[in-house]
């Protein structure tokens, strides 16, 4: 599980040091709303700063695997739906980033807490809209969207558990074979 994580870690780097440069090109841009171009690069920044960070945890295993799971997967909501408050054009696309982490928090931590995950994204997501809506930035008909993306947090999730627990079983079933594979050859040495 360890180097699942950290492949995914490896992502998550690599997706912070696209933001980071993403920030950086378009700076001058209409991409984000005024002003809020420098928030974007400042959380790009510390979003990739953090990312670094656990690459520090994963090699010295301390805290123990769940709990860093459940660190990275939430550094990742609360990062992503940060990031999603500074631009209307992005929002959609930095949505579907969150599927990729309850995915992978899924299939990573045996697929435990992915439906916790997805619904930590869920409930981020709909607070940053109702404060966008509150704003004045976003308009109520978009409800429909979020709405629609927060289903597929819940659906990723719900795949991402079924998907883990029937390779567990999996895994099980050829453990159990092997085992009887290697008494069957002891037998016949005899």
């Amino acid at each position: 599980h360890w180097r699942s994580l950290d492949y995914y870690n490896l992502y998550r780097l690599t997706l912070a040091l696209a933001v980071v440069f993403t920030g950086l090109i378009f700076s001058d841009s209409t991409l984000f709303r005024p002003g809020a171009s420098e928030r974007f690069q400042a959380i790009s920044y510390t979003y990739l700063i953090i990312a670094a960070l656990f690459v520090l945890g994963i090699r010295a295993r301390w805290p123990v695997f769940q709990i860093q799971l459940t660190a990275h997967i939430t550094a990742d909501i609360i990062f992503v739906i940060l990031l999603m408050g500074t631009s209307d054009r992005l929002t959609g696309g930095l949505g579907l980033l969150l599927v990729i982490s309850i995915a992978s928090g899924g299939l990573v931590g045996s697929g435990r807490l992915s439906l916790l995950y997805a619904a930590m994204a869920s409930i981020a997501l709909l607070l940053q809209h109702a404060f966008g809506i509150l704003g004045g930035n976003q308009g109520l008909d978009s409800f429909f969207q979020v709405g629609l993306l927060c289903a597929g947090y819940f659906a990723i999730g719900w795949l991402a558990h079924a998907l883990t627990k029937r390779a567990l079983q999996s895994e099980t079933l050829a453990q159990q074979q092997a085992d009887e594979l290697a008494l069957l050859n002891r037998i016949n040495a005899l």
